[in-house]
């Protein structure tokens, strides 16, 4: 899917649906937190948590602001009740602050800084090539985002015409409507 092959990702999707990881997409956070919450209910073990690309400003005003420099040690470690804890859903981590570390379920945000364009995803530099650094970047931040669930994952895709054509390619390689 990340590869743009939308056909490829949905005749493997239900492998990895069937294999009891999840993969699931909406465009309400609220409901992508009360799924974890819920999920995840009476286990202080679990760990659910806010990520985004560090590169998608647009997702504060959804309640999805990026914090520089991050307490990842406790946001990854502190108890589901405490403060500071992923499964607050109050911090939202980037790439550079979970690569090579998992959590349970992570509420990936999808930013502007990766659209759809219909048959592939659209250069975050204009003025660059494809595969030019800062194009490639974006792709492998979202790449690590979408690798740091053990049991699945929550795309947020804001609800907005901007975000439509992601929305439609997520769905079409076979993730779930949550």
């Amino acid at each position: 899917m990340i590869d743009g092959n939308i056909k490829d990702a949905s005749e493997l999707a239900p492998s990895i649906l069937d294999a009891g990881f999840n993969m699931y997409v909406t465009q309400d956070l609220n409901a992508a937190k009360e799924y974890c919450i819920q999920r995840y209910a009476g286990s202080e073990t679990k760990r659910y948590g806010l990520m985004a690309s560090s590169k998608a400003y647009c997702l504060s005003k959804y309640g999805m602001k990026l914090v520089f420099q991050p307490d990842v040690a406790a946001w990854f470690n502190k108890k589901a009740s405490e403060a500071g804890s992923c499964c607050e859903l109050k911090i939202t981590i980037s790439e550079f602050d979970c690569q090579g570390l998992k959590i349970d379920m992570p509420i990936v945000g999808w930013g502007n800084d990766m659209l759809w364009d219909g048959g592939g995803w659209k250069k975050f530099k204009l003025d660059q090539s494809v595969d030019s650094e800062a194009n490639t970047y974006r792709i492998n931040s979202y790449r690590v985002l979408l690798t740091r669930g053990r049991d699945g994952f929550i795309t947020f895709v804001p609800p907005t015409d901007e975000f439509q054509s992601v929305y439609d390619a997520l769905v079409g390689a076979g993730v779930e409507v949550l």
